[in-house]
């Protein structure tokens, strides 16, 4: 069974993670933190709240909703041959799935692929990953 945890950028650009209240009628998101006991509301800008998949990338990083990733993958050439290209994309949730979204195409996030997947950054804070996969 997987842990339920959220993860949000708070207003002076620290990220916090547990548990999140959303309240969209007035797009406001608050990531309540757990430490020493105690519950503290941590004010998050509701564009970066991101669902925690389960997972861990292949260094011990857990993966989070809008995560860009980089693994490898193995794909049939035209004349049959085994050919590998790496995937740079973003953690989705995506038809009731976690997948990694790439160039329009989407790949299952699943711990069988979890060995060559790195957690390269996020789509808030490093939007020039992106950037650079497409130049």
């Amino acid at each position: 069974m997987r842990e339920i945890k959220f993860r949000g950028r708070e207003y002076d650009g620290h990220w916090a993670i547990g548990d999140v209240k959303i309240s969209e009628h007035i797009e406001r998101a608050t990531i309540t933190l757990r430490k020493d006991g105690y519950l503290i509301p941590c004010p998050v800008d509701i564009k970066t709240v991101g669902q925690f998949t389960g997972l861990l990338d292949s260094e011990g990083k857990e993966i989070y909703e809008d995560d860009i990733v980089r693994f490898k993958e193995a794909y049939k050439g035209v004349l049959n041959e085994e050919l590998v290209r790496e995937v740079v994309g973003v953690v989705s949730y995506v038809y009731c799935e976690f997948k990694v979204v790439s160039d329009g195409t989407y790949e299952l996030l699943a711990p069988s692929l979890m060995e060559g997947v790195t957690v390269i950054g996020n789509i808030h804070d490093n939007p020039e990953l992106l950037e650079a996969q497409h130049a």
